[in-house]
């Protein structure tokens, strides 16, 4: 995807993981939207406990952020690798 959305002259990489409602991305870019660095957390020991933040005042994002295909972000890849993703849909109830 691009590093600044927007800006075509820069490609990032951007690997996703989303677990309604919480999501991680790991990318090569220095910042990205704002988002807060988990690498902040990295210099305590092993053994140490951390609280890290979660901002439940943040604008909320769509489902297909940031990911989506617009005027102003592309996806590159290819193959099976774009059809490997998991979409989840809730089970009918039974009654």
């Amino acid at each position: 995807m691009l590093k600044v959305r927007g800006n075509f002259k820069e490609i990032g990489m951007f690997s996703l993981l989303k677990y309604f409602p919480i999501a991680f991305m790991v990318t090569d870019c220095e910042k990205y939207e704002g988002l807060r660095e988990l690498t902040t957390f990295c210099n305590r020991d092993i053994d140490d406990e951390v609280q890290i933040p979660i901002d439940v005042t943040a604008p909320l994002k769509g489902y297909n952020w940031p990911e989506i295909v617009d005027d102003d972000n592309f996806l590159m890849g290819g193959g099976q690798f774009l059809e490997g993703g998991i979409f989840a849909v809730p089970k009918n109830k039974k009654q």
